[in-house]
């Protein structure tokens, strides 16, 4: 990925700009880093906005985004429901 980014290595006209977004937004999200996969996407839009594969791929990270999102939402509501129980037993089992 260190090849791709800017100034790294002279690609001429061998890869263009866009390409080079676009392979670093599909590295990035094969990562799983979403957030910089969607950013390099953008980037590969700003280039060429006709560019199919970019818009499909910032469209998949950003569902990917939305789902971890949910996920840690799920996790935090699950959390703190066991945390609300231990409490709640904790403060029943002192009164006794």
């Amino acid at each position: 990925m260190a090849l791709l980014q800017e100034g790294a290595y002279d690609w001429a006209d061998a890869v263009g700009a866009r390409d080079r977004r676009y392979l670093t937004a599909v590295a990035h999200y094969n990562d799983g880093d979403f957030l910089a996969a969607r950013d390099a996407a953008e980037q590969a839009l700003t280039h060429d906005a006709m560019c199919r594969q970019a818009e499909t791929l910032r469209a998949a990270a950003e569902n990917a985004i939305a789902r971890d999102g949910l996920i840690g939402i799920g996790a935090v509501g699950v959390g703190a429901a066991v945390l609300g129980g231990i409490v709640t037993a904790l403060a029943t089992t002192r009164r006794r």
